[in-house]
């Protein structure tokens, strides 16, 4: 993928037709993501649609991934197929606009009789932003040590309100992942005293992926303490104007010398 040699572990469901788990670099296995395959003579399915969102009175173009895809498709009212790009048995992609006065919500998709509930949420502001995962450790490396650095990767998620018109609550309605702005923040007055932002590592503003530092003792923090770190992890999503931020917990810590293969 992308010249990275990477791994696959799956469970194979009862009827055997279907793989659910997760890929990963074969070199570093925090770098990867959710996995989810079916047997190309299992009928027809819809997998996926990417981009996941649309927001009200915007246009989009839209790919429906699954298996044995035939016949036209529909997002629901207030959602306008403008043109089919392309088509097959495994992707169908179309150019879209949803209407300014759209009903906000999740809604289903539909590619000829095949259906996906849930599929799509479309929006018109966003609410809130969360970050994904809430809580993280990363761990130092390299440094001419044995072990490389272990990083850390965030998503900034956004969410409607629900029914109850709050933030934070059972009943918010995900979009999916935004592009977003990250940095860091001292999590603590010790943190901050310590400088663990200026120590513990650098984080991808347009990608969210945390690299840690260098492993060991640092001559330039007092006592010569390595590199950890107590971190806020701060995203901040852009919507028409808005700024919409969310943050995470960051732990930079040791390697851990004994890692084994399934934890």
């Amino acid at each position: 993928l992308g010249g990275e040699s990477v791994l696959q572990v799956a469970a194979l469901d009862k009827d055997a037709t279907s793989l659910s788990g997760r890929w990963f670099f074969e070199n570093n296995d925090v770098i990867g993501a959710d996995l989810l395959a079916v047997r190309s003579d299992g009928g027809s399915r819809i997998m996926s649609v990417h981009p996941s969102y649309l927001k009200t009175g915007q246009g989009a173009e839209i790919a429906v991934h699954g298996t044995g895809l035939a016949g036209d498709v529909d997002f629901g009212d207030g959602v306008e197929i403008l043109d089919v790009k392309s088509t097959s048995s495994t992707t169908v992609v179309v150019n879209v606009k949803a209407a300014a006065d759209a009903v906000v919500g999740v809604r289903s998709v539909s590619v000829g009789d095949t259906k996906s509930d849930g599929a799509l949420t479309l929006y018109q502001t966003i609410d809130s932003v969360q970050v994904e995962p809430a809580e993280a450790i990363a761990r130092l490396g390299n440094a001419d040590g044995p072990l490389p650095p272990v990083p850390a990767q965030f998503d900034a998620v956004g969410y409607l309100n629900g029914a109850d018109g709050k933030a934070g609550t059972d009943d918010d309605i995900r979009i999916g992942v935004m592009p977003a702005k990250w940095s860091l923040k001292n999590n603590t007055e010790i943190a901050k005293q310590l400088r663990d932002t200026d120590f513990a590592g650098n984080i991808d503003a347009e990608r969210g992926l945390f690299m840690p530092a260098g492993a060991g003792p640092n001559p330039a923090r007092p006592y010569s303490t390595n590199n950890a770190g107590d971190l806020i992890v701060q995203a901040t999503v852009a919507d028409e104007g808005r700024q919409v931020e969310g943050s995470a917990h960051l732990v930079v810590t040791v390697q851990r010398w004994n890692d084994p293969p399934i934890r």
